[in-house]
């Protein structure tokens, strides 16, 4: 037995030895990088030129073109002259895109980057309804991508109970408990904004309300978790309502008002029941699990999900139900 363990370990520290102290070099072929169109777009059953337009992310058109691993350091390449069409069911044109080079982000300023367009007919879509985008450019190849925009989310009880903070006079919080009616049968998914408004319904500050602890009372599992901004899904929940109990903080006061003397406080919080349908929420899900694993050498790749044909990207929709309360 012994024997056989030292011929053993002889083996290992040969085959070691050869390993580490020679060199080999071999060449791989690798196929070259076919650049192709991507798109972003989340349709949604607003205004986009109103006022209290949807606080989304990626609301705004972005077209550009995929990049080769190789080379991850490149910036990202936006195309400025794609001809963009958005399609109803029967197939008429709804919505054309212009590029502008820039957009407006979450947080309410400008953010210019070339491969941002606006439409131009200001078309907003119905909830229930199924459209598809077309996209061209040069000589890449032509994509689209279509979705079916989410029947609107019913509210049937929302209140919140707001009070001065009492680290900050200026800041407003309190609990904030709405029930959704959820379709039974089907995975439906959701996203909550809270706004503060003056008292001519106008936002007073650049950033959404955000929640400042989560009961324990309502568990999604899977780490989500009824807070503000944040996607959550109805799978642990077969009632028919889904019951959210979150406290949540935001600006009392318009602070850019100081300067000008007129002072602008807080009277009225809109809320926004968001219901995603089920592209937007598998990309938001697996964008955020590739920038967990980004600085992780050992974690699994994660691919983005993509619902674009012939290229890459994502046409999501959104459809929003806004309720407004009394802030104090």
């Amino acid at each position: 037995m012994m024997k056989y363990k030292v011929k053993l370990f002889a083996l290992f520290a040969l085959l070691a030895a050869g390993m580490f102290g020679c060199e080999m070099e071999q060449e791989v072929d690798l196929p070259e990088h076919e650049p192709k169109l991507t798109l972003r777009l989340a349709l949604a059953n607003v205004d986009t030129l109103a006022e209290h337009s949807i606080q989304y992310k990626y609301s705004a058109l972005f077209i550009g073109r995929s990049q080769s691993v190789l080379y991850p350091d490149e910036s990202l390449t936006g195309m400025a002259n794609a001809t963009v069409k958005l399609y109803d069911e029967s197939g008429n044109v709804v919505e054309e895109y212009a590029h502008t080079g820039y957009t407006q982000s979450e947080y309410g300023y400008k953010v210019e980057m070339q491969g941002y367009y606006a439409s131009t007919k200001n078309f907003v879509p119905e909830p229930g309804k199924t459209y598809t985008i077309r996209a061209s450019a040069h000589t890449f190849q032509d994509i689209e991508a279509t979705t079916m925009l989410p029947e609107k989310p019913v509210v049937t009880d929302l209140s919140f109970d707001g009070q001065p903070s009492p680290a900050d006079s200026y800041t407003i919080e309190g609990d904030l408990k709405l029930t959704i009616a959820d379709e039974p049968g089907k995975k439906n998914y959701y996203r909550l904004v809270a706004v503060p408004l003056d008292s001519t319904y106008a936002r007073i500050a650049d950033s959404p309300a955000r929640s400042i602890d989560a009961y324990d009372g309502a568990d999604f599992g899977n780490n989500e978790k009824p807070r503000l901004g944040d996607l959550f899904s109805d799978e642990l929940y077969s009632s028919g309502k889904i019951t959210l109990l979150t406290r949540i903080a935001f600006p009392g006061i318009d602070y850019a008002s100081f300067q000008t003397g007129k002072k602008r406080y807080a009277r009225y919080l809109e809320v926004q029941v968001q219901q995603l349908t089920e592209s937007e929420y598998l990309f938001a899900k697996t964008l955020e699990a590739q920038w967990r694993s980004d600085d992780n050498p050992f974690a699994e790749s994660q691919n983005v999900y993509s619902n674009v044909n012939s290229g890459y990207g994502v046409l999501g929709g959104v459809t929003v139900t806004r309720v407004v309360v009394e802030a104090l």
